[in-house]
């Protein structure tokens, strides 16, 4: 059995930008995000904003539990938000975007070119970002012109006008979500539905490696916790021949192209003696590695299936950036929708999910997130039921619930 002290490593999925695209891709043969040079300040944006987010979950979890999530996803959701928002309101989503100066036309013009780009970057890679609104007619809102013309325009989002006090929501957005994260997130939101209003984001990504491992070279093996425990694990080995790997005296960072070449990902491995916290401070002090030597290297990475789930989502956003998301009192604040609604619509912000999972094999790549201001149930972990002792049966019709026969087994057959 072979041992690694491997104590973490970070990992990133991210758009390749135009700078590197021949280092990706000497063919030049993919599509770049096309980005003005005012647009090209929201990415830096998403990429101090993505570090923060790192931070958070560090802080809060710790390296002792692993955790997955989506940038992008709480991006969407929260520039649908702005888009609705009063000044006051919009100032303080804009302040934890790292949006501070822009403005909401802005915001939103480049929320539509990421969706209506991405997925054009790369013909053997599968990127889906989806937006959607529910309003409650029981509570008398309806989607006025304007407001409904912008999340068209910019978020793609064709609004439904429910009764959630009589139509099945639950099953309506566990539906929704199950199709736009393509089976990989099963939620549902139960009963008591927000009063008026339910917004939703998903983000699913899909890509092969572009030079993929060998599953003959694949092993089991040891994996350190930064506590000093371990863990078995199963690891892809492969030696390639041409791979950027940057390295200092804090990290490694390696660059896996996926697809063609227009995303990759990036796994970030603390030095010997050094831990994650130091990973993240480098990143966040702007040591943000995007380039490294190329040449040859024997790579030996995890596979996993990671599933994380964060139903405190705006509490955590709100200690960590010093804003304010929602009423503490009322778990509820009035969003006046382009200021069409005087009484403002009720968006509750305090019951905000955020779900995210990855699958990290020897094929490549697969991920999928949800952000939605609801709180959830979680369809997609198991549960084991062992009848391995003694147990209580019963047979009842389901109707009336009169029972036929019940007792006890307690292992013998006869």
């Amino acid at each position: 059995m072979r041992k690694y002290n491997i104590w973490g490593f970070i990992v990133m999925m991210l758009l390749a930008a135009s700078c590197d695209q021949a280092r990706l891709n000497p063919d030049n043969n993919i599509k770049t995000l096309p980005l003005t040079r005012s647009e090209a300040s929201y990415v830096e944006a998403n990429k101090d904003f993505a570090t923060e987010l790192l931070h958070m979950y560090y802080d809060k979890e710790g390296a002792a539990k692993g955790f997955v999530l989506s940038p992008v996803s709480l991006q969407m959701f929260f520039g649908m938000l702005n888009a609705a928002a009063s000044e006051d309101q919009a100032a303080q989503i804009n302040k934890m975007l790292g949006y501070d100066g822009r403005t909401a036309e802005g915001i939103n013009s480049f929320c539509r070119k990421v969706l209506e780009s991405s997925p054009t970057l790369d013909s053997k890679v599968t990127v889906d970002v989806s937006n959607q609104w529910w309003l409650n007619s029981a509570a008398g809102f309806k989607f006025y012109a304007s407001f409904a013309n912008t999340l068209k325009e910019n978020y793609q989002v064709d609004g439904e006008v429910r009764d959630f006090s009589t139509e099945p929501m639950y099953e309506i957005t566990r539906t929704w979500v199950l199709n736009h994260t393509h089976g990989m997130i099963d939620v549902g939101c139960p009963p008591p539905y927000p009063r008026q209003c339910i917004i939703a984001n998903t983000a699913y990504f899909k890509a092969d490696w572009k030079d993929p491992f060998d599953q003959k070279q694949s092993f089991q093996g040891d994996f350190r916790r930064e506590n000093g425990s371990t863990t078995h694990v199963k690891y892809m080995n492969r030696l390639f021949r041409d791979l950027d790997l940057y390295q200092d005296n804090t990290m490694q960072a390696l660059y896996l192209p996926l697809g063609d070449g227009a995303f990759q990902m990036e796994f970030y491995l603390p030095r010997e003696g050094k831990q994650v916290r130091d990973v993240l401070s480098s990143l966040r002090a702007g040591q943000f590695p995007r380039k490294g030597e190329p040449g040859p290297a024997q790579v030996t990475l995890p596979s996993f299936d990671l599933l994380c789930s964060n139903g405190t989502l705006a509490g955590d956003l709100q200690n960590h950036f010093q804003v304010s998301l929602c009423d503490p009192d009322r778990s509820s604040n009035k969003y006046p929708l382009s200021g069409e609604d005087n009484e403002g619509v009720g968006i509750e912000l305090g019951n905000v999910a955020h779900i995210a999972r990855i699958i990290v094999n020897e094929t490549g790549a697969e991920a999928a997130a949800v952000t939605i201001n609801h709180a959830f149930t979680m369809n997609n972990e198991v549960r084991y039921f062992s009848a391995t002792r003694p147990f209580v049966f019963v047979i009842r019709e389901v109707g009336s619930g009169i029972v036929f026969f019940n007792g006890i087994f307690a292992g013998d057959t006869k």
